[in-house]
């Protein structure tokens, strides 16, 4: 075996799997801390699991439909280590959230603090998602960076 990173179709279907389950719960965690720490703290379990369940076709159809070309360019580059998987779903998945936030939630968009806190937590959630997918997807020989 060559010291480069190798994968396969079972790796990556668990890889995309793997990372929308990440992405989701990261997710929860997210919406439950912040419901708890706000007006209607009695809620943050309901709406944190509401999240989940909303998330989990997001992040698998982003990774579907985002990130596996992304990730296939990448691979064919010879781009394999974690630290780039995390740097990819940072840059990703930040404009999503973006999209999607003001689709659902227009007036966040008027609030910088609230607007800068809510990407730079999908920023990190998405960096953490792009890690685990190439950890997954990747042999472990050689994508430890």
């Amino acid at each position: 075996m060559s010291g480069r990173p190798r994968t396969n179709g079972g790796q990556v279907v668990a890889a995309v799997i793997v990372g929308a389950a990440t992405g989701s719960t990261l997710v929860f965690g997210w919406l439950f801390i912040a419901i708890l720490t706000g007006k209607l703290p009695e809620l943050a379990r309901v709406i944190a699991t509401a999240g989940f369940v909303f998330a989990v076709p997001l992040w698998g159809g982003g990774l579907v439909l985002v990130g596996l070309p992304v990730g296939t360019i990448l691979h064919l580059c010879g781009a394999r280590s974690r630290s780039i998987g995390a740097a990819t779903g940072a840059v990703l998945s930040t404009p999503a959230l973006l999209t999607l936030a003001s689709a659902l939630h227009p007036t966040i968009l008027d609030d910088a603090f609230r607007l800068t806190v809510a990407l730079a937590g999908q920023a990190l959630v998405g960096g953490a998602v792009g890690w685990v997918v190439v950890h997954v997807a990747y042999d472990r020989q050689g994508a430890l960076a």
